[in-house]
């Protein structure tokens, strides 16, 4: 994957989790005017070298705390009664919070995150693995490579050449027995 790829793959999966929190959103009914459900906003913030060093999720701040089940029913500075923004549920004997928790956000992400972080690890675990393998052919191809022009490297080449026809020949004699003898003599 090379810097342009990684980066389409990010902007796609940014707006998997945008596409991911609306859908929960909706199944948890959280849309009163539409203005946090609208506000959603991705940016990819890159290194001067172009690697992706930051994803920025831009939304209204609001929304963490439908997410929470937090918010506008305390008024700041409050006596402590919560009995106007609460009702009383009668089977546990308490005052229960009009206002509920509704997790479209926290979940989500982490979810989408751990599957990111799943993806990456795969992904750089490849690239690595290829880049050992090609350092690892590359000294091999320094030491052994025909058209180097040092004289050690002629000499193994020569004798690699010497090693390779030996070996050839001890197979045939092997396989063919005395008609390979009879062949060598010229019968």
């Amino acid at each position: 994957m090379n810097e342009k790829s990684q980066e389409q793959f990010l902007k796609e999966w940014a707006q998997v989790v945008i596409k991911m929190w609306e859908g929960k959103m909706n199944a948890l009914d959280i849309y009163d005017t539409g203005v946090l459900f609208n506000s959603f906003i991705n940016h990819i913030m890159t290194a001067a070298n172009g690697d992706i060093s930051k994803i920025d999720f831009i939304f209204k701040e609001y929304g963490l705390y439908v997410d929470m089940g937090v918010g506008k029913e305390i008024s700041k500075g409050n006596d402590g009664d919560l009995s106007d923004n609460a009702y009383f549920d009668h089977s546990t004997q308490s005052y229960q919070m009009k206002r509920k928790a509704k997790p479209w956000y926290s979940k989500v992400f982490f979810r989408e995150i751990m599957k990111l972080k799943e993806f990456l690890a795969k992904y750089y675990a490849k690239e690595a693995a290829c880049l050992i393998a090609e350092g690892i052919e590359s000294a091999f191809d320094q030491r052994y490579n025909k058209q180097s022009k040092t004289v050690s490297s002629l000499r193994t080449v020569a004798y690699r050449d010497s090693s390779n026809a030996r070996r050839r020949k001890n197979y045939l004699k092997k396989q063919m027995g005395d008609k390979f003898n009879d062949i060598n003599r010229g019968k």
